[in-house]
């Protein structure tokens, strides 16, 4: 196949002639000499009512390649985009951001084409960074070299059964519609990040509706010192704890005093459906841009572990109109006193 090329007028005018001739794709494809694609990408954007005609093809190509002008950036949209970069926000979170503000911004989707058409062009240049520079692809949250696909598993195992203990554990799917709703603040998912060589834990404890996290540091992955953390926790937290959600790992294990303390109710995904607590799986990974992963957990002190969180609740979230938790929880204090 040679490379690829734009349709000429003529070859649409033969396209036009081999459909009402009652040719397959396949058969014109080969006719023209290029791929079925071609052909089938063709007649699905530029029919008119459902009929290929050249004239009105050709119309409409010369109609969008006017529009194929690359988006030059510049001014205070550049200062802008630094800014956000700058200060850990991802690229929806800056075009948010702006129109919460009324300032002029692009997509996010042009952010990330300006982001990596920046490094590309750092790495050929082969300069070493000069002061005020920025590491591109260092600023975005999750450093790919290239955007990957989301996958949507629908894989669903049964529970294990329970631990011999006080009282069985509840599955997810037990839970009330209020939790699943969203319907008050108080309901949380939790989990753990573990330190390098298995040394050192870190409990993350976030809350449904506003996304407000919490952070704590464990001296190791045991269920006491899960349970104490959140006895702790919940005398700092701006609303009371009405529901937990966790996986099936060990450190849940004194689920049962966990409920009694707080007096709370205590709900277990399903083994190896990590998206049934996407919230809590996503917000670690936002997590691991400031602990990466084989992280040594002594080298983070608790001032740096607040300053995560800290950084973490006032960050702009698209899934809160991009208010940030903080803001949310402030705007809907209604949603606390119901849960209370």
């Amino acid at each position: 196949m040679n490379k690829y090329k734009q349709l000429t007028l003529g070859q649409r005018y033969e396209i036009q002639t081999l459909c009402k001739e009652g040719k397959n794709q396949k058969e014109i494809a080969t006719s023209l000499n290029v791929s079925k694609s071609t052909i089938s990408r063709e007649i699905a954007r530029n029919s008119a009512s459902g009929k290929y005609t050249a004239e009105e093809a050709h119309r409409r190509y010369d109609y969008k390649k006017s529009y194929r002008k690359p988006r030059v950036l510049k001014g205070q949209i550049i200062l802008d985009i630094k800014s956000g970069l700058k200060n850990d926000l991802s690229p929806e979170q800056i075009v948010g951001d702006a129109k919460l503000k009324g300032k002029a911004m692009v997509s996010h989707e042009t952010i990330y084409t300006f982001v990596y058409s920046c490094q590309k062009r750092q790495r050929q240049s082969k300069e070493p960074l000069k002061e005020g520079d920025l590491d591109w692809i260092n600023c975005l949250r999750r450093k790919h070299k290239t955007r990957r696909k989301r996958k949507n598993l629908n894989q669903n195992r049964s529970i294990s059964e329970a631990e011999v203990l006080k009282e069985p554990k509840v599955s997810i799917e037990l839970r009330p519609d209020i939790i699943n709703n969203k319907e008050r603040i108080g309901d949380c998912e939790i989990d753990t990040i573990i330190g390098k060589d298995h040394k050192g834990a870190i409990l993350t404890v976030v809350e449904r509706v506003t996304k407000h996290t919490s952070i704590v540091k464990l001296p190791n992955k045991s269920d006491e010192a899960v349970t104490e953390a959140l006895q702790r926790l919940t005398k700092k937290l701006p609303f009371k704890i009405t529901s937990l959600t966790s996986d099936n790992g060990t450190e849940f294990a004194d689920y049962a005093n966990i409920k009694k303390a707080l007096n709370c109710d205590f709900y277990f995904a399903h083994p190896y459906s990590s998206w049934e607590r996407g919230l809590n799986e996503n917000t670690n990974g936002l997590i691991r841009q400031y602990i990466p992963k084989k992280s040594d957990f002594d080298l983070y002190d608790l001032e740096y572990i607040c300053r995560i969180e800290l950084k973490l609740n006032n960050r702009p979230r698209k899934t809160l109109g991009f208010y940030s938790p903080l803001q949310y929880l402030d705007r809907n204090k209604n949603l606390i006193t119901s849960c209370t």
